[in-house]
């Protein structure tokens, strides 16, 4: 309501006042520090995405290194059981009486 007043009967003039000018050597300083805050995360992103990218590596090597051996076990496994297959063939073959004509 006062500011509706003074809207209508008040004569009111814009009066910018500047004291200070334009200090160039503090718009380079600030400059200057943004600069080097995008650096140093720049810098600690490329360091934690160079980490993530070790895990990875270690990883795949560690799954390399299992499927290395599950494959060592299942060559064992198939020997084995190639081994039995020969040997009940050969008990076959001993069971099996030759036909007389």
């Amino acid at each position: 309501m006062v500011y509706d007043l003074l809207a209508e009967v008040a004569e009111l003039e814009v009066e910018y006042v500047t004291d200070d000018e334009f200090d160039e050597d503090l718009l380079e300083k600030l400059a200057q520090e943004s600069l080097e805050r995008e650096q140093v995360a720049a810098a600690e992103q490329a360091s934690e995405e160079g980490k993530q990218q070790d895990e990875v590596v270690a990883t795949a090597a560690v799954v390399d290194e299992e499927a290395a051996v599950v494959a060592e076990e299942d060559v064992a496994v198939i020997e084995e059981e190639a081994a039995s297959v020969e040997e009940e063939v050969v008990v076959a073959e001993e069971e099996i009486e030759p036909v007389k004509s």
